[in-house]
């Protein structure tokens, strides 16, 4: 991911790799404030998240999406002990 931030997705094409996803490269251009690694996990938790939510119709309110939501960003290496569950 942060090779696409630095040189664009097209050198994924250079390399014979993959181009990422549209829509994650659009939430990883979104937090382009944030540090390399942390952007990338950052962006890949709510792609994740997002991508579940809309596949499976939950409500982004319910207890289901909360859930969900906590498991992606806990994946990816952030501690939801010190967030509020308000």
């Amino acid at each position: 991911m942060s090779i696409a931030g630095m040189f664009g997705v097209k050198v994924y094409q250079t390399l014979e790799l993959p181009e990422p996803n549209p829509e994650l490269m659009k939430i990883f251009n979104s937090f382009s404030h944030l540090p390399g690694d942390y952007r990338s996990r950052v962006a890949y938790a709510l792609w994740e998240v997002t991508e579940e939510i809309e596949r499976e119709h939950i409500n982004v309110d319910s207890e289901e999406a909360k859930k969900i939501i906590t498991r992606a960003f806990e994946k990816w290496g952030f501690n939801s002990s010190k967030v509020s569950k308000d």
